[in-house]
């Protein structure tokens, strides 16, 4: 993994100089000696030919054959020398110019020609480095400075002028030098950078093509497992339609011969002298058992069609405007026996002034009775308080009882079908298991909501809460 480095450092600080940087700045150095070394051989022979065939320089033509010579020597040695040892090279043509350079300062006219020592100290600093080339500008400039008259006849202010001129170029050299590593090094940092976020994005494209092929397989396995959903949604829907079939015909199947026994129950308990002859005791208790195990049948049915109804989505609800404390009273009404038996109390406590309610009275009447009779057959002394009030937009009823109340563990079977707190307690108390179940869809049919509090040992509060859809605060006395 390479380092990655952090853009806004970047644009802060220089880049510092590691094992790369340092190989990356060798081959600058290398790359401008081999354009250095490359050209200068052409040039020394052009110049060499040139001067040998102008004769400008001397004043004697052969001198100036020699020194076109010289020069065309120079270049063919430095070609020579810059493939194999470029350094040797490149130190073979700054010491060669100056000698020339030198020869033409002192044998020719062109004594200011001295100043041309600025171009193999210029050279040197390209070709070998910086360094090198300061130091052969300190070592000619201290030679020009203290070179005898008769070694160097040359006056003081050419001398003082062209180690000014050594020392510019110099200058100029670490000048343009200095920004040009640089820049290297900016150039070098976004190289590094780029290739590492070249690598990941190779890896973010591999990593791409591996999840486009994870989402193909998911596409394939999704496409299956929505066939077989969409198989075992059209059973169930079969299922779910024959099982209401089976139910509604089950039910009205038993309606007839179970209500046929309740009324000849009823007539035979209410009527006895009908058969013109009395009836013994015993069997008219015995039609009583027969007659309050019909009816409990009968409710059941009742429930389960109910239920399979609501389940199906086929209840419907007939709903109007009407009063919940008429309501309250049917039901009262209809669940006094329940309690008279038991000789357990029943309190009504509604708040006064409430408002019409949007509703199925029907089966707000079943809630209620639901919740009283439950109340009622888990109570074994003390009674049962309902009460109704307003609350914002909403009605809400309680129904409380002294009964045992429920268990923690038993509270999330409570509004279940079939289910009651535990396997004995529709022995003890009786009931079907379904009366909770059908209160809470009834409720949540006209939008609202049931539950209930209950602690063991100091009864249970069911609670129902349904919205109000006001025509005008119609007032319920």
């Amino acid at each position: 993994m390479r380092r990655s480095q952090n853009p806004s450092t970047m644009n802060r600080q220089s880049p510092t100089p590691d094992a790369d940087y340092s190989e990356q700045i060798r081959d600058i150095y290398e790359l401008l000696r081999g354009e250095v070394l490359s050209l200068s051989p052409l040039i020394l022979v052009a110049w060499g030919l040139f001067i040998s065939m102008g004769g400008f320089i001397f004043h004697d033509f052969i001198d100036n054959i020699y020194l076109g010579l010289l020069f065309e020597f120079l270049g063919f040695l430095v070609w020579a020398l810059h493939k194999y040892w470029p350094l040797a090279a490149a130190w073979t043509l700054s010491g060669g110019l100056i000698v020339i350079i030198l020869i033409i300062t002192l044998y020719s006219p062109w004594h200011s020609a001295l100043w041309l020592l600025i171009l193999p100290v210029g050279l040197a600093g390209l070709a070998v480095g910086r360094i090198a080339g300061t130091i052969l500008s300190a070592i000619l400039s201290l030679a020009i400075l203290f070179a005898p008259a008769d070694a160097l006849p040359l006056s003081a202010e050419l001398r003082w002028m062209t180690i000014l001129g050594l020392w510019g170029v110099i200058g100029l050299l670490w000048l343009m030098v200095r920004p040009t590593l640089t820049a290297v090094g900016w150039a070098w940092s976004s190289y590094r950078r780029s290739e590492e976020l070249l690598d990941q994005a190779r890896d973010y494209q591999l990593q791409l093509q591996e999840t486009l092929k994870e989402v193909q397989v998911a596409n394939l396995q999704l496409q299956r497992l929505n066939k077989q959903a969409r198989t075992l949604r059209l059973a169930a829907e079969n299922a779910q339609r024959a099982k209401q079939q089976f139910v509604t015909n089950v039910s009205h199947e038993l309606r007839t011969p179970i209500n046929m026994i309740i009324g000849f129950c009823d007539m035979i308990t209410q009527h006895p002298d009908t058969y013109g002859w009395d009836i013994p005791k015993t069997l008219l208790d015995d039609l009583e058992v027969i007659q309050r195990n019909g009816r409990h049948l009968a409710d059941l049915i009742n429930d389960v069609l109910d239920l399979s109804q609501i389940e199906s989505g086929q209840m419907k609800l007939n709903r109007e405007y009407v009063s919940l404390p008429q309501i309250v009273d049917a039901a009262t009404v209809a669940v006094q026996p329940l309690f008279a038996s038991k000789s357990l109390s029943l309190h009504i406590d509604l708040a006064p002034h409430l408002p019409l309610i949007y509703a199925d009275p029907l089966r707000i009447r079943e809630v209620i009775i639901n919740l009283l009779s439950n109340a009622g057959r888990f109570t074994e002394e003390g009674g049962v308080v309902l009460r109704a009030w307003r609350s914002e937009d909403d009605i809400i009823v309680s129904v409380k009882d002294t009964g045992p109340g429920i268990a923690a563990e038993d509270r999330d079977k409570v509004f279940e079908p079939f289910r009651q707190a535990d396997g004995s307690t529709r022995r003890r108390y009786g009931g079907t298991g379904l009366g909770l179940s059908i209160s809470r869809n009834f409720v949540e049919l006209h939008g609202g909501r049931i539950w209930f509090e209950s602690e063991p040992g100091q009864g249970s509060t069911f609670y129902f809460r349904l919205p109000i859809e006001e025509v005008g605060e119609i007032a319920c006395e």
